[in-house]
């Protein structure tokens, strides 16, 4: 065999291998257990078939909303406020033991003030929670990074995102350079902002060296004879220290809570940010298949990449620079394609709900949904053909599903969400994004892909005749 051939597949081989190698199916069918309701035709409601169960579980009686990026911040903060606060979990720590003591004081305090409060121990714990977040959030964030996820697998979690953003960007420009409707202006352009686009998980360095922690927590120093009043002010001084900037060079001031769920993209400075909570588990693991990895975090970090391209992204040239992205040209091929996707979603109503959508009001959102789900796609099949591999389905329970259709209900599960509707009617009078019944029935319904990977036949919910596509439209539009 020629020598430089045998290299090349052992090569490639090796680089497959470290995708199929390390998968835990038993964490994915856990996971997918905890959402999939089976009862539910995928090609008739996909959200329902993705997300049913997981919806059906989630009590709206203290909450105005529930989605599942949450799931993992909610976790640990149960578990930062009902074991490491009280003393459960055994973990040396100055800091702990100031925010630990400040937490005893005024569950004290409140119960001497009030005898009722005292007959509902959980609910003056609550309340006490609340009291001291402000400055406990970043001890919160700290023990999380360093105790409960730990250095290693961030770093792991880090090099795969990384790889995550390098294919989908590559995959992107691929995408640019055969659109006809682009002219070359235009391509070069786009292609000199997605070249330049950086992507962070934004973990405050700050937070990952304990002693560190240590040294920003002495100032938040109690002496035992201090009423909860002062205990109240010393807080409020240590909190306006934190963000004040004086003593510590921060990445967040002391207000921004750095483990909070919330990816972004920064307009101006070209630039996407995603907190550690979005890259763990129930959204995402590093031990999950290739086409569940690309359909949870490469949807979230390709609908960021694609805001970029669309709506305000349009205005920026690139970092600091605004211009014209589109020439007058191609800005009217894109407006048509846009008017496709206002229309599309107007007037569109949901299984549970009789407010309805407004398309004008949410396209911004709503481009980024549809043209990020093909771009991750895109990725994931470009490279399982770069390399000619796919990990083999070994599950017990869910092995009857494919890579591909694996792909989808990744991605259809990070838009699992539930709203009373007082909180519907509000994102429908003033926001932008849609839930997300909306955010799977659409967007997944616009895609070829997934109607062959699912075997939907045509005129179904799932596989409509008509479809909106971002890069594509009309066949009198050239392509």
């Amino acid at each position: 065999m020629n020598w430089f051939i045998f290299f090349f597949l052992i090569l490639n081989f090796s680089h497959a291998k470290k995708y199929g190698d390390e998968i835990d199916y038993e964490l994915v069918e856990r996971l997918l257990n905890e959402t999939l309701n089976e009862k539910i035709d995928p090609c008739d409601n996909f959200f329902e078939f993705a997300c049913g169960k997981w919806v059906e579980k989630q009590d709206l009686n203290l909450f105005e909303s529930k989605h599942i990026l949450y799931d993992s911040y909610n976790k640990f903060l149960h578990l930062f406020e009902d074991k490491y606060i009280p003393g459960k979990i055994i973990f040396k720590s100055n800091s702990l033991e100031s925010v630990k003591y400040a937490h005893k004081k005024c569950i004290t305090s409140l119960i001497k003030k009030d005898k009722f409060l005292s007959k509902d121990i959980k609910k003056v714990k609550k309340i006490c929670n609340k009291k001291i977040f402000f400055v406990s959030q970043k001890l919160f964030a700290a023990i999380i990074f360093n105790e409960v996820i730990g250095l290693q697998k961030i770093k792991e979690i880090k090099k795969t995102a990384q790889e995550m953003f390098s294919n989908l960007k590559e995959t992107l420009i691929k995408m640019i350079e055969k659109k006809r409707w682009l002219d070359e202006g235009t391509k070069q352009r786009i292609i000199y902002k997605i070249n330049t686009k950086h992507f962070e998980l934004k973990i405050p360095n700050e937070l990952l060296d304990m002693e560190n922690v240590e040294r920003i927590y002495k100032y938040l120093y109690f002496d035992k004879k201090d009423s909860f009043v002062k205990i109240i002010e010393v807080m409020n001084d240590f909190r306006n220290l934190l963000n004040a900037h004086t003593k510590f060079e921060f990445q967040y001031p002391g207000d921004i809570n750095p483990i909070k769920p919330n990816p972004y993209y920064a307009f101006i400075i070209n630039h996407i940010g995603i907190m550690i909570t979005v890259m763990v588990e129930p959204m995402f693991d590093i031990k999950f298949p290739t086409s569940m990895k690309y359909g949870s975090l490469g949807t979230i970090l390709a609908h960021e990449i694609i805001h970029g391209y669309s709506g305000k992204g349009l205005d920026f040239l690139e970092r600091d620079i605004v211009g014209e992205l589109l020439s007058n040209y191609s800005r009217r091929g894109y407006e048509i394609r846009k008017q496709c996707i206002v229309d599309q979603y107007e007037g569109k109503g949901m299984s549970y709900s009789a407010f309805k959508a407004k398309g004008e009001q949410t396209h911004d959102e709503n481009i980024p949904d549809n043209s990020g789900l093909k771009l991750a796609y895109k990725a994931y099949k470009n490279l399982v053909n770069k390399y000619g591999y796919e990990e083999e389905i070994k599950m017990n329970k869910y092995k009857k599903y494919t890579n591909d259709q694996l792909f989808w209900i990744a991605a259809g599960r990070v838009k699992c969400d539930k709203y009373i509707d007082e909180r519907i009617k509000e994102m429908f009078e003033r926001e932008k994004h849609l839930p997300g019944e909306y955010r799977v029935s659409i967007p997944f319904g616009n895609q070829k892909e997934f109607a062959t990977d699912f075997n939907c036949k045509v005129g179904s919910k799932m596989n409509p005749k008509d479809k909106c596509d971002i890069w594509k439209y009309k066949k009198s539009l050239k392509t």
